[in-house]
């Protein structure tokens, strides 16, 4: 299960998210009709899944790293109890993403919070 929230036609972002929250109009530079976008969104997702499901997650996993904003950053991994610092290095062969800690361990994380260290 995979979730996300997406600021669309939002202008102005409270202090604390200043220079980490970005909405689609800042990025496009026009307003958006929500409706419209989730349509266009719908669509890529039901081609991924196609793509997924005739292909497997090779070529989806392959996309998401070459795309990643994440892997190769230093990141803290927000869980209920504790949180864990590191670098995203890698997905796993099952979409999870790979940290390594300062001490060199490999961590396979399958859920959690995940922040840009060098942005929080």
């Amino acid at each position: 299960i995979s979730g996300f929230g997406i600021d669309i036609n939002q202008e102005h972002f409270p202090d604390e998210l200043r220079g980490i929250a970005v909405s689609v109009a800042q990025l496009t530079g026009r307003r958006w009709n929500r409706a419209e976008l989730l349509r266009q969104m719908l669509g890529a997702i039901e081609r991924s899944w196609d793509e997924l499901l005739q292909e497997g997650p090779a070529p989806l996993l392959s996309a998401t790293r070459e795309l990643s904003v994440t892997l190769g950053r230093p990141v803290e991994l927000r869980l209920r109890q504790q949180t864990l610092a590191g670098v995203a290095v890698d997905l796993a062969a099952d979409g999870a993403l790979c940290v390594r800690d300062a001490g060199g361990r490999l961590h396979i994380m399958h859920s959690g919070d995940v922040v840009h260290a060098d942005s929080a």
